[in-house]
């Protein structure tokens, strides 16, 4: 059983996990606030409230034009056949976030960013923030390590 001590920083690093994931679901919104907004399509419908007892003048109907024929599609070409096995991640790294790390002799390294915990590095990474644990331990990171990780550290990331 752990001592208060203990107890307060497995919290503390679970309330940074949580802020992290905050941040992240934060920048995800804004990049969809972002976005431009779909326009909503024309109507000739009245505004809302009546036309105030006024005579609206009835639209001209526009001409439509005649259809163009359409050609008929290209002869079908056979598709290549599905290559034997799909292509390995540029740096041969075995986990889905290979983009995120560098081959540094024996080991896979990643570079903490702004808002990174051990938690969002292990999801980003292997898609399972379970495996921060792993991580903690490839570092022999204490409580103290994990509280103190900057941007630009260096980690160790195990298969």
């Amino acid at each position: 059983m752990g001592t208060a001590q203990d107890e307060a920083a497995v919290r503390l690093e679970t309330i940074q996990t949580l802020e992290g994931q905050i941040r992240d679901l934060n920048e995800q919104l804004d990049d969809l606030r972002a976005r431009p907004a779909e326009q909503p399509p024309e109507t000739n419908a009245p505004p809302p409230g009546g036309n105030g007892g006024e005579a609206q003048p009835t639209p001209t109907p526009t001409p439509t034009p005649a259809p163009t024929p359409t050609p008929p599609p290209p002869a079908a070409t056979p598709a290549p056949p599905p290559a034997a096995t799909p292509n390995p991640p540029p740096n041969n790294a075995p986990f889905p976030g290979a983009h995120l790390v560098t081959r540094e002799g024996n080991n896979w390294m990643y570079t903490m960013q702004e808002g990174d915990t051990l938690w969002n590095v292990a999801v980003r990474i292997y898609g399972d923030g379970q495996r921060h644990a792993h991580i903690r331990t490839a570092n022999n990171f204490t409580d103290e390590d994990v509280e103190n990780l900057s941007v630009g550290a260096r980690i160790i990331i195990p298969e």
